[in-house]
């Protein structure tokens, strides 16, 4: 582990420990959650195809959603 690494993890006590303890029961469960969750072979799939989309210098972008529905409607018009 890294000096920063380090450093980070004492933070995060640091800022458990201040948490009252019905939030870090909370933390607790959603953590044990986490650990037990196994995605799905669809979810994989939408994983790996967000990344490649991501990756693909010609895929389209939008700077807003409001751009990515004013496309969808002219697309949907034709």
């Amino acid at each position: 582990m890294t000096v920063a690494q380090l450093a980070v993890k004492e933070d995060l006590c640091r800022r458990i420990m201040d948490l009252p303890i019905e939030t870090v029961e909370h933390l607790a469960r959603y953590l044990d959650d986490l650990k037990e969750h196994e995605p799905n072979e669809e979810t994989i799939a939408a994983m790996e195809e967000a990344d490649r989309i991501s990756r693909d210098p010609c895929a389209r972008t939008y700077t807003s959603v409001k751009d990515l529905f004013a496309e969808l409607r002219s697309e949907c018009m034709r």
